[in-house]
């Protein structure tokens, strides 16, 4: 068995969506499953990334019969603006880690931009992995937004 600490990790994007604060919401709190990239799931055998917009909501991946990975549940509402979320991770993930996921749609002259701060406590995390992981799927939805998807 080795020792290793937990540590305290925080890690900031931003995208810019050439879409409204308005619509960006809509498509990540309601539309989720429509432009959300198959490349980011974590099984094959996952169906659809599904995000109930409500407290104590859930993100997850829905595999169908019950079954499926429970990504992140939903800890504070602030429509259109921001969405706050918390997960746990297993060591099959990366983990043990707690993560806190919080995503601001902000005004921006070209529509608006979204700021995605993922602080966690746990396990050492590479900001590049995360990064290329959160390019990945809003990216996606930077496309979807501006229409050239889904």
């Amino acid at each position: 068995m080795s020792d290793s600490a937990a540590i305290v990790q925080k890690f900031e994007f931003e995208y810019t969506l050439g879409a409204t604060i308005e619509r960006a919401w809509q498509a990540f709190m309601f539309e989720l499953s429509a432009w959300w990239p198959r490349d980011a799931f974590s099984s094959d055998e996952t169906l659809e990334m599904v995000l109930e917009p409500c407290l104590g909501g859930k993100l997850y991946e829905d595999s169908g019969n019950a079954q499926g990975t429970l990504w992140y549940s939903v800890i504070s509402i602030s429509e259109p603006t921001r969405v706050e979320l918390r997960g746990d991770v297993s060591p099959r993930f990366g983990g043990p880690a707690q993560l806190m996921l919080t995503l601001e749609f902000l005004a921006d002259p070209k529509g608006c931009k979204l700021k995605v701060t993922d602080a966690g406590v746990g396990a050492a995390r590479s900001e590049s992995e995360f990064k290329e992981g959160w390019d990945l799927i809003f990216g996606a939805l930077v496309e979807y937004c501006e229409g050239r998807t889904g």
